[in-house]
């Protein structure tokens, strides 16, 4: 039974650095493109606007899963890469957007 709880809760931490991960790959997104990102989808139903939004956070997934796929046995250490590798790969992702 522990290591069903112990799983859980281990799951629940990746799971909580990927949300993070993913949020912080929105907000990026939303500063490199011109104007407010939700405001072109919501209020002027920009479907391009849209798209790329869903195209970046599909790519930012892909970040996510391979920074928690590649990870360490030990949580910490594993937790802690997935979080830098993450980071790395939204910094990458941000500056292959500019070029």
């Amino acid at each position: 039974m522990t290591d069903i709880v112990n799983g859980l809760g281990r799951a629940s931490a990746y799971g909580a650095l990927g949300l993070v991960l993913l949020i912080l790959g929105m907000v990026l997104i939303d500063l490199l493109t011109p104007g407010k990102l939700g405001r072109q989808i919501w209020e002027d139903r920009n479907r391009n606007a849209a798209l790329l939004l869903s195209s970046a956070l599909l790519g930012i997934g892909g970040i996510v899963f391979t920074s928690i796929w590649t990870t360490y046995d030990d949580f910490g250490k594993g937790l802690a890469s997935t979080a830098a590798f993450g980071v790395l790969g939204l910094v990458m992702m941000a500056v292959a957007f500019l070029v």
